[in-house]
């Protein structure tokens, strides 16, 4: 459940701001640190913020170097 819930929001970040054209921001920025994931309860809510934080900087990366995007 956690992996589904993490890259749903990637997804919806990267469409918002890329896609939609709306900026940029980092993923942990994107994910209120944590307010997104409210919805789940217990270990879940731990499991994707625990996700979350991990892939937060390949993320940042990924928007900030590589694909390099100015609106």
């Amino acid at each position: 459940m956690a992996i589904k819930e993490v890259t749903t929001q990637l997804v919806n970040m990267l469409t918002n701001d890329i896609i939609c054209n709306n900026g940029t921001e980092t993923f942990m920025g994107w994910c209120a640190d944590g307010e997104v994931f409210d919805h789940l309860h217990g270990d879940y809510f731990n499991e994707a913020m625990a996700l979350a934080k991990e892939i937060a900087p390949l993320v940042d990366d990924l928007v900030y170097r590589h694909l390099k995007y100015e609106y």
